[in-house]
């Protein structure tokens, strides 16, 4: 079953994450991360929407997203996101049954 990682962030230094961004695309090649989605344009439909922007993962699994999160690689670029950018929340979702 799929499970998404979606992230909410407020960027406060786009040189800084721009870093982040190119160093971050190795450890999604590992887990098989696809981008789904990294806007700072949201088109509310109802009810108040977060500030800043919102970043879609897709993963095969909710195990493989934690395995992605702590593994050495992304744990190694981490620190250039927290240097970069204040995160509202980053939260896994599981996907529908694939039946």
């Amino acid at each position: 079953m799929s499970a998404f990682v979606v992230v909410a962030l407020d960027v406060n230094d786009e040189e800084k994450f721009g870093e982040y961004v190119a160093n971050v695309a190795a450890s999604f090649a590992k887990y098989n991360v696809e981008v789904l989605a990294a806007s700072d344009e949201l088109d509310t439909i109802e009810g108040v929407a977060p500030s800043g922007r919102i970043v879609m993962l897709r993963f095969q699994s909710s195990a493989q997203a934690r395995q992605w999160y702590e593994s050495p690689e992304y744990q190694r670029v981490l620190p250039l996101r927290h240097a970069a950018a204040d995160t509202r929340f980053m939260t896994v979702v599981e996907g529908l049954s694939e039946a």
